[in-house]
């Protein structure tokens, strides 16, 4: 049986190490919505290579 995860009930720093998760933190909880969105952003733009970006992506929402 699969586990759900109720993103909105997860605090924003337990996602953003999962590259994968990291467009999902807009829907966790966080203190200053904005600067967590920003955050994300930031992460996702610091993987450099755009087809690394996506796999990454993948890789982390597929292992949920």
């Amino acid at each position: 049986m699969h586990g759900w995860l109720r993103i909105w009930e997860i605090p924003a720093e337990e996602l953003m190490p999962f590259s994968g998760l990291l467009s999902f933190v807009a829907l966790s909880q966080a203190a200053d919505p904005i600067q967590t969105l920003r955050r994300a952003i930031w992460e996702i733009l610091k993987i450099a290579d755009e087809t690394q970006q996506h796999d990454d992506c993948n890789r982390d929402f597929l292992k949920q």
